[in-house]
């Protein structure tokens, strides 16, 4: 698994620039457009849990649902209090809102995305509100990824993190992912491979699974999703 326990041990490290907080605020401003002010949430690929734990407040119930028990175990150990879980099965119409951030939903297949739309649709509530972010076809087709190296420095140590494209075959990309330690010792190296998705698919799927008042914008604002946009933010109601 690309998310085992040598990535999760470090993953927020490598994402300690991440602006969370930011990201919180646009998500919070967003339920209040659409009327919600207080909801029982669904973070789905929640990770090591940093986006669940900042927006679980009184207002805010969260569960967190991961695939990863290394992600999930650093997830529970940060935050005893919030419910992290590795499966749905046991949910039916539980949820106000499913959000899936940070591009989780690009780590899926086609297939994959829709029987994860299904089980979206299974357990929120009718009139609940799901808002997923991923790559957005035409701008990665645009602007495609590139090598690239971060290095961050924290807890008296070096670290460096180089992503390398070898395979770019529109829509599917293949990055592979080192991350060293003190200039040279390798900690990690897995290949992601992800995905860039058209919005007419997205909009398709989430008719099929009983989402409808699609409204798309480029991730991380409140502008109108461009061709040039890189990522996309979709948010949906269920019927």
């Amino acid at each position: 698994m690309i998310f085992n326990k040598d990535y999760a041990n470090i993953y927020d490290l490598v994402h300690a620039d991440k602006d969370y907080a930011s990201d919180i605020s646009n998500l919070v401003n967003m339920l209040s457009e659409f009327g919600i002010d207080k909801a029982e949430i669904l973070d789905f690929g929640c990770g090591t849990g940093t986006h669940a734990i900042q927006l679980s407040s009184s207002k805010f119930n969260v569960v967190g649902f991961d695939v990863s028990q290394d992600m999930l175990g650093i997830a529970r150990a940060k935050h005893p209090g919030i419910k992290f879980i590795d499966s749905l099965e046991e949910y039916l119409s539980n949820f106000d809102v499913i959000i899936s951030l940070f591009d989780v939903i690009s780590y899926m297949d086609e297939f994959q995305l829709q029987h994860a739309m299904k089980e979206f649709s299974r357990v929120i509530k009718p009139g609940g509100l799901l808002i997923l972010e991923g790559w957005h076809l035409p701008g990665v087709i645009l602007s495609p990824p590139t090598d690239r190296v971060k290095e961050i420095y924290s807890i008296g140590n070096l670290y460096r993190r180089e992503v390398k494209v070898i395979r770019a075959i529109p829509p599917v990309y293949d990055l592979q992912i080192s991350i060293y330690v003190d200039e040279d010792d390798l900690i990690y190296q897995h290949t992601h491979t992800m995905r860039a998705f058209d919005m007419t698919f997205i909009s398709k799927n989430l008719f099929e699974a009983g989402f409808f008042q699609h409204s798309f914008y480029e991730s991380g604002s409140k502008t109108n999703l461009e061709t040039k946009s890189w990522r996309f933010q979709v948010a949906a109601i269920r019927e």
